[in-house]
């Protein structure tokens, strides 16, 4: 077997995009805890009433986490008058984010409504994977709110580090 220069170049080249590709890109897992706070956004909603939530829950499940995470937040989104079932109350998300600068509510409201409208059947296709006693559409929706908001954030938002940049780039490994 006669391998040309032509051969060995090529296959140098392939080697080189490849690892230039893994060292610009970032790995979500080992660099969640940074990503999450690349966009310095305050929580899209206010605490009241989670307390509350979290205490209405806390002996329901002793085992299960994520059940506990799905009941919380559906009665948490609920006592907001957000998330009724499966419908979202894009008015009242509004409602309480009205005292934020413009560029923080647009950044919400954006991302809002990108996950009501463009990622709702997503969202209901995800449903099928997490059965819960609670309404887990509530809490998939709100984890669908935060990356978009993580994934749109505004400039002024927006902290500068090599990770974040890669993730805003969305050069994933």
């Amino acid at each position: 077997m006669r391998v040309t220069l032509f051969t060995v170049l090529y296959l140098l080249s392939v080697v080189l995009i490849l690892v230039n590709t893994l060292e610009n890109c970032v790995n979500l897992k080992k660099n969640l805890e940074e990503i999450l706070k690349c966009c310095t956004i305050d929580d899209w909603l206010p605490e009241r009433n989670l307390q509350n939530c979290t205490n209405k829950h806390k002996f329901q499940f002793s085992e299960s986490r994520k059940g506990l995470q799905f009941c919380v937040e559906s009665c948490y989104y609920r006592s907001l008058g957000i998330v009724d079932e499966f419908a979202v109350n894009l008015t009242r998300l509004h409602e309480i984010n009205r005292n934020r600068k413009q560029y923080e509510q647009e950044t919400i409201d954006q991302a809002a409504y990108t996950c009501n409208y463009e990622k709702y059947e997503e969202i209901i296709d995800r449903l099928m994977y997490h059965r819960t006693e609670c309404n887990s559409y509530p809490s998939l929706f709100g984890d669908c709110i935060m990356n978009e908001i993580q994934m749109n954030c505004h400039d002024k938002l927006w902290r500068n580090s090599t990770v974040c940049d890669r993730f805003r780039a969305r050069k994933f490994c």
